[in-house]
């Protein structure tokens, strides 16, 4: 998932490639990635992640207020991760002060 005030979603889109590649020479298959664009207006909720049925998390790209507005409008998306041990890792410097402690989240 990406946080972005970019206007145009293939803009947004195209921000998050490189971490598409990264994990794609590591093995994942380019189908079962799915990105994720929120923002202030389209924050994160649990019913996006239950739609995508992820094995993990990467959070990644963005300005740390704009996640702090997109990833804590709803944290209980952060509960079902912790509920399901699922990873979720927050790829940006600074984005880690965007999300309260959870208690055992890897990454929060």
């Amino acid at each position: 998932m990406t946080a972005s005030e970019a206007e145009d979603e293939e803009q947004t889109h195209g921000a998050v490639t490189p971490y598409q590649t990264a994990f794609e020479a590591l093995g994942a298959v380019a189908d079962e990635l799915a990105v994720v664009v929120v923002s202030a207006t389209r924050p994160f909720r649990l019913d996006t992640l239950r739609a995508h049925a992820p094995t993990g998390v990467l959070v990644c790209g963005g300005l740390t207020p704009l996640y702090h507005h997109a990833l804590c409008a709803d944290l209980s998306w952060l509960d079902y991760l912790r509920a399901r041990h699922m990873p979720e890792t927050l790829f940006r410097p600074g984005v880690n002060g965007s999300l309260p402690d959870k208690g055992g989240v890897p990454g929060a």
